[in-house]
């Protein structure tokens, strides 16, 4: 049966061991490491192929590098962004409108959405920001965890909404569907919530799920029971498959090829006036990871402290600083039971960065609007 369609469901935070078995059960499930642990350099992957100095969008005041071509810009290939909340600041970044919806497409067709229900403050109410809901729940981890798996489970619900809406055009088995996320989400793991950093398995790990009628583990050349892939793979495996690989991406097509390396990569850079506040390069593979935090650390302790003192994770996370701290003070952190040693992880990264090409990350200036929509998100603007 052939495919024409990609169907990309994006829920942002969710962490590789939130998925659902009512959604792995559909198709074929891969421990996926996200290429960085928020969602400007996450979705811009998403939505190139490359990886995130390749592409230029670190933070959300970033803009994509000269040349770099997006899914949404393939010639004969209708490509569209969603997401039901206003103010996306990421739709001004890949230049398309944010309201187009699945019944809106001509075949073929590649739809990715974004959706935020399972992003803070989860379902305890749409009205409520960010800050506003971490200051009330505190650190009841109890309470955070059921909100969060209440919010997977609405979010889940707009998925099959989606699968409904392919179905009642005829177009569900010509679709490749692909549900995944953006990056993890901390629950109280090393005393933290939410996400953009410190890195660590919660916010590297998230699911992909393959499905289509004709696909089965068999069919890829990566085993799903062992080995990761990583965004980037996930980006040419959907292009592959409809047939539209016209843009270069930094991933494997993962149904025709092994990987290169059984490690996949992460960086994230947190910066206030070109000035490294936290960044990490990390590698992981199946098993585990190795973390670098290649900038001061009288940087990290600066962030720290304004993360006790004003940022909106305070409310929650000043109960178990000490915790918290422990992740922003050495330069290397050893998460699980990685299959290389540190100086293996330092020399992939390496080589991997090396492979870069230079390129000019373009700044844009936020509206007051958008930085006061980010700051209801928890963000720093």
């Amino acid at each position: 049966m052939p495919i024409r369609n990609v169907l990309l469901y994006v829920c942002d935070a969710l962490r590789w061991d939130a998925l659902p078995a009512s959604v792995a059960d559909r198709g074929v499930t891969f421990k996926t490491v996200a290429q960085s642990t928020w969602s400007p350099p996450c979705f811009t992957t998403l939505s190139t192929g490359r990886y995130p100095q390749q592409h230029g969008v670190l933070a959300f005041d970033h803009g994509l590098a000269d040349g770099v071509e997006t899914v949404y810009d393939i010639p004969g290939l209708d490509g569209a962004y969603y997401n039901k909340h206003p103010n996306d600041r990421l739709a001004d970044v890949f230049g398309v409108p944010q309201d187009r919806r699945v019944s809106d497409l001509t075949e073929p067709f590649l739809f990715l959405e974004r959706d935020l229900t399972t992003h803070t403050p989860y379902a305890a109410t749409e009205a409520t920001g960010t800050e506003a809901y971490l200051s009330t729940v505190g650190s009841d981890w109890d309470r955070i965890h059921r909100e969060y798996e209440r919010g997977v489970e609405l979010s889940v619900d707009i998925f099959e909404d989606r699968l409904d809406e392919l179905r009642e055009r005829g177009a569900l088995e010509e679709t490749l569907v692909v549900f995944t996320a953006d990056h993890g989400e901390l629950l109280g793991e090393h005393g933290d919530i939410g996400h953009s950093n410190p890195t660590a398995p919660e916010l590297a790990y998230v699911p992909t799920v393959f499905i289509h009628p004709s696909l089965s583990a068999e069919e890829f050349a990566v085993d799903p029971e062992t080995e990761i892939i990583e965004q980037v793979d996930v980006v040419e495996t959907a292009l592959s498959a409809v047939g539209f690989d016209d843009i270069a991406t930094d991933g494997v097509d993962v149904l025709s090829r092994r990987r290169p390396d059984p490690r996949g990569y992460n960086y994230v850079r947190v910066e206030e006036r070109d000035v490294a506040l936290y960044e990490s390069e990390s590698a992981w593979d199946y098993g585990g990871g190795h973390v670098f935090l290649p900038n001061a650390r009288a940087a990290r302790l600066a962030y720290f402290c304004y993360r006790q003192l004003r940022s909106a994770t305070r409310h929650t996370i000043r109960d178990d600083w000490q915790t918290v701290l422990g992740r922003y003070v050495r330069a290397t952190y050893e998460y699980g039971e990685p299959d290389c040693s540190a100086e293996e992880a330092r020399q992939f990264i390496d080589a991997k960065v090396d492979g870069f090409e230079e390129i000019a990350t373009a700044e844009t200036t936020l509206d007051e609007e958008t930085k006061q929509h980010l700051k209801e998100m928890g963000y720093r603007t």
